[in-house]
């Protein structure tokens, strides 16, 4: 099966020991301080990937929907593949490929700017 790993922001060891109050960066702060090029980017079908030929964080569609793989695993025989992937709004799913399914690969391109 597919193994998923939540990220967790710790202050650091040296506050924790000293009791000092560290603040935590909120959803939107870290948002903000996102590159403005991610504004200009935009989503294209990229290629068809056999299961063997997915990465973690590859753009995938599973079920007419655009996710993003979490992590890869195969049966013993490597007939079966096991794709963990969570969507947009953060739900999480384990879609299971045949070795000769064909799955659609999206990537980002930046769009060009009108100046």
């Amino acid at each position: 099966m597919c193994k998923s790993y939540a990220v967790v922001m710790r202050p650091p060891l040296f506050a924790i020991r000293k009791n000092i109050p560290v603040k935590q960066n909120t959803k939107t702060e870290l948002r903000n301080k996102m590159p403005v090029t991610m504004e200009n980017m935009e989503l294209v079908y990229a290629d068809l990937l056999t299961p063997d030929q997915l990465m973690e964080e590859d753009i995938i569609e599973v079920d007419n929907d655009i996710v993003t793989v979490l992590g890869i695993d195969s049966d013993a025989t490597g007939d079966t593949y096991y794709v963990g992937y969570v969507n947009d709004y953060g739900d999480r799913d384990v879609a299971e490929y045949n070795y000769t399914d064909t799955i659609k690969l999206y990537v980002f391109r930046e769009e060009p700017e009108d100046i």
